[in-house]
Parts: C-alpha cells; structure tokens; sequence
C-alpha cells in the first residue's frame, strides 16, 4: 500500500521534526513519499517501507474519500506502480480490451492499490495488464502509468465507466450520469468545472462519422471492397478528431486505430495502414502501457508479413 500523507517535516521512524536546517530531513530518493532524520532510520525502517516505496501517497479527499497524491513530480509514460490481483480468473484478463477487469478496480480485494484511485474524466493516469504473454502465474498483475505529465501533489486519477465503448463517443452529460447512477458520486474533474473544453463539440463531430457510415451495424463477413473503403476513411477520420478528447480511456483510441488498420488492409489503403501503424505506435510511447506495446509489435509483424506476401 502507498504511505499515508503525514507531516513531512518529521522523520517517519523516530518522530523527530526537522525545524532548523541542521535538522533537514531527507526524501526517500526513490518514492519521495517518506522522510527521515538519518540513514540509519530510513535502513530501519526498509523492511516496512520496500513494500510502499512507490512516488504517491494516500490522502484524504473530503467527500470524495481518500486517493493517490504525486509524491513528486511524474513524468508521461513513467510506471507509478505495480498491482497484483488477488483473484485470478481467466475470463477476465485474457485481453487487452476486457473490461470486467478494470470494473474490479473498485473492489480493494481485488486491486488493493489502484483501486484507491480517484474517477476523473479527464485522467492522467491509466491502468494495463503487464503479464500480456501467457506464463504459469496464478495471478496477474496490472501496471499503472501516467499518461501526462504529473506535477507533485497533484491527485493522480483514473477513467472509472467500463461500458465496452469500440469508439469514443461520451457526450459529456451521458458520462456525468453515468458516474452518479453507477458510482454515486458527482464528478467535478476539470471537464465538469469547465477545465477542458470542446469535448463535446469532438464527440459529436465522430458521432456523425460513426452513425452516418453505419459503423456499428455492418456485418463484416458481408461487405464489400467499397464498404471497406468507406470505413478505412471513417475511421481514419475518427481517429484524427479523437486526437484531442481526453474523455475516455487511452485504450479506446488503440481500438480505434486497429479498426483503421484493419479496414485499410482489407480495402488496400496502404497510407491509412500505415497511419495506423504509426498512431500505435506514438500511443504505446506516450502511455509506456506494455500491453499496447505487445499490440504495436504484433501489428508491425503482421505489416512485415503482408509486404513480404
């Protein structure tokens, strides 16, 4: 579990307070989360702290309950920490996209960690599964990654709906309700107060391209080279809006860049494949999330292999 926030001007071992310069206290340099008076606290108290060393802090936030402070600055694509199931069960963790798992965020038996996690619609941080190979583990874990720049003390959050949305499309009046029927709360992240503008504007720009291009009904076992070419320059449309929507999760853009992909590929777009390829690739940079790493590879394998064909 990440430390409490506590009063940092007093070493965590002995309680000694650190009041003139003499008496500086220092920083844990890996998590800057705990202070101590000498090294010979900080070597006593290891044992404890090795399991908590991780750069954010739990912290009381009034009604919204505790959550996960910036101990330090954090930069984009940099691992917070690493969190352990304590269930397994493989109809949950065997995808990418699955998101009965991240449902299970909220339950503290399961994630003990991110689950102290705090909603925002605009979040800066991301969770992905980091045991993507198959391996005899009984339980899988889960890496948490900034997906920005963090600054210290700054809350770090997470986007809480789980609907199994293919495409963005909140519109920001269904997600508010969304969270106060599901989580029973009223969010006031920065898209609520005002922060961040013109989601909807987007949304509703790529709700047109989704429902004008029928893009959620087509039987792909029936279309055509004409309907693939339809929907490679939808989605490549899609994809070049949603590039400024913070709504959402980060793996919501990944399915719809490998529905771009895919929809290039059948109908012989080799320009929009490779703007596929390439967005996969700039997102799996930014966000660091070793499962769209594993997307980016088996892509550009599968790319290698068509050229060769």
């Amino acid at each position: 579990m990440p430390e409490n926030l506590t009063d940092r001007n007093k070493c965590h071992k002995c309680h000694k307070t650190g009041k003139r310069k003499k008496d500086k206290l220092s920083k844990c340099a890996r998590c800057h989360s705990i202070t101590y008076c000498s090294q010979e606290c900080q070597r006593e108290d290891w044992p404890r702290h090795s399991d908590n060393c991780i750069p954010v802090m739990v912290k009381e936030y009034g009604e919204k309950g505790q959550g996960l402070v910036a101990a330090k600055d954090i930069k984009m694509g940099e691992q917070i920490l690493i969190d352990q199931a304590t269930v397994s069960n493989d109809d949950i963790i065997n995808d990418f996209l699955t998101t009965d798992a991240e449902r299970l965020l909220i339950n503290r038996k399961i994630l003990k960690d991110i689950s102290l996690l705090n909603h925002s619609c605009a979040p800066n941080a991301a969770m992905g599964l980091l045991d993507v190979v198959e391996n005899e583990e009984p339980e899988k874990r889960f890496e948490l990654r900034a997906v920005k720049d963090i600054s210290k003390e700054e809350e770090v959050t997470i986007f809480y709906p789980t609907e199994k949305q293919v495409l963005p499309c909140w519109i920001h009046a269904d997600l508010r309700e969304t969270i106060q029927d599901d989580f029973g709360f009223d969010c006031k992240c920065p898209v609520c107060s005002g922060g961040v503008p013109n989601q909807d504007d987007i949304m509703m720009k790529i709700r047109v391209v989704i429902f004008s291009n029928r893009l959620t009904s087509k039987d792909k076992d029936e279309m055509t080279l004409l309907d693939w070419t339809r929907e490679a320059i939808a989605f490549g449309a899609i994809v070049e809006l949603a590039k400024p929507v913070y709504m959402e999760r980060p793996e919501v853009k990944m399915n719809s860049l490998l529905l771009l992909a895919e929809a290039a590929r059948e109908s012989g777009k080799q320009a929009l494949h490779d703007k596929a390829v390439d967005g996969m690739k700039e997102l799996a940079e930014k966000t660091g999330l070793e499962v769209f790493k594993q997307v980016e590879m088996k892509m550009l394998m599968a790319q290698t292999t068509i050229k060769e064909n």
